[in-house]
């Protein structure tokens, strides 16, 4: 409307919704059953925040129950339906129908329920119970999709726990390992961290096994693998923390030369290495971490000679950095679930520090602040 009245072309990130008045923003109202106001909020993703669980909670409950029931009048007339969940669950007044095709590539299957006069749309996943798995319904395809996965990786795990309980004793560079993180996590934790990827790599690629025949032969493919899968993602972290142990070396020599450029950079590391780093890490920017962090010890050699030109650069860098901040924020704060391309923008804007700081070690594609910046307008559409 404003094009067609005024010929102004607007964005919508020209729009800064933070900036305006609460009194703009529909109210979300949050009742139980009988209609009755439970919370009241303009902020959907915080009421989100605050009852999802519990909401949940209710919510697998009535599936639990409701496929339950299904599968009771299935025995009765003997017909046949996919797996229920976990049993003894208390019965409510809800029925449900599966809805599922044979040739699924997505998470677009489950089971509608029927409660009252609402129609409710379930998402079945296997939940890790660490000792076991148990099927539960989830509310949000998302979601399910990542507990079934953490579930899948479960029944791997118990299936090779032999395998995985050596490693964790044999694992090469472990002590190396151990030593160089001692001060950053618990050194058995990224261990694990180690071999559950390794897990995801070997037994875990798309498409996922969807029956016991194609889980068997997952099993059989991915079990003699893991061990040398496992050694890789070891170098790789070993690599990430021998760098890190570098860089921290020659960080006093850094907030001596620049307390922003210090702060840049102190920032960056947090954000790289971390007690996490190994699981939070895709695998194709987890072998690129040592290029980071010595991209990083390249610029403290390079601001001694032009500290002017560092703060340029960092200026450069940050006019990207801070717009795509408040894009992934608002995204959050407004309960949507975060668009792919932000989680991908944050490495390319970490490619982007090698391009400018360390243009010596190269970068795998083309990188500058003007491909960066029409990546970012076309994020804001």
């Amino acid at each position: 409307d404003i094009r067609e009245q005024t010929q102004v072309q607007v964005q919508r990130a020209d729009f800064r919704p933070e900036n305006l008045p609460l009194h703009c923003f529909m109210n979300f109202r949050l009742v139980d059953d009988y209609g009755r106001q439970i919370d009241l909020e303009r902020n959907l993703g915080k009421l989100r925040a605050e009852h999802s669980q519990a909401a949940r909670e209710v919510f697998q409950e009535v599936a639990a129950s409701a496929v339950d029931q299904l599968v009771s009048a299935a025995k009765n007339t003997g017909s046949e339906i996919p797996s229920s969940p976990a049993q003894g669950v208390k019965k409510s007044n809800a029925n449900a129908a599966i809805s599922q095709t044979d040739n699924i590539k997505e998470w677009s299957f489950g089971v509608e329920i029927k409660r009252g006069k609402q129609n409710l749309y379930g998402y079945p996943a296997l939940v890790d119970q660490q000792t076991h798995c148990d099927i539960e319904v989830f509310d949000d395809p998302e979601v399910a999709r990542k507990a079934h996965l953490q579930g899948l990786r479960r029944l791997f795990v118990l299936l090779m726990r032999e395998t995985i309980k050596a490693l964790h004793k044999q694992l090469p560079g472990a002590r190396d390992l151990g030593l160089l993180f001692m001060n950053i996590g618990n050194a058995e934790d990224l261990i694990t961290q180690v071999i559950d990827l390794a897990i995801e790599r070997s037994c875990l690629m798309e498409p996922l096994p969807t029956n016991a025949d194609e889980f068997k032969q997952r099993l059989d493919l991915g079990k003699p693998k893991l061990a040398l899968i496992a050694q890789e993602i070891g170098r790789h972290a070993l690599s990430a923390l021998q760098a890190h142990a570098d860089l921290q070396k020659r960080m006093a020599q850094l907030k001596a030369l620049s307390a922003n450029a210090h702060a840049d950079v102190t920032n960056q590391i947090q954000q790289l290495i971390h007690p996490k780093f190994v699981c939070q890490t895709p695998y194709e920017y987890l072998v690129h971490l040592p290029r980071y962090l010595k991209a990083a010890s390249m610029r403290i050699d390079k601001i001694r000679l032009n500290p002017s030109r560092d703060a340029q650069l960092q200026q450069e860098w940050q006019s990207l950095q801070q717009p795509w901040m408040k894009l992934l924020a608002a995204q959050k704060a407004y309960g949507a679930s975060v668009d792919p391309r932000l989680n991908d923008f944050r490495w390319q804007l970490e490619e982007l520090r090698v391009a400018l700081y360390a243009q010596e070690l190269k970068t795998p594609t083309p990188m500058s602040s003007k491909r960066l910046q029409k990546i970012l307008d076309s994020l804001k559409k």
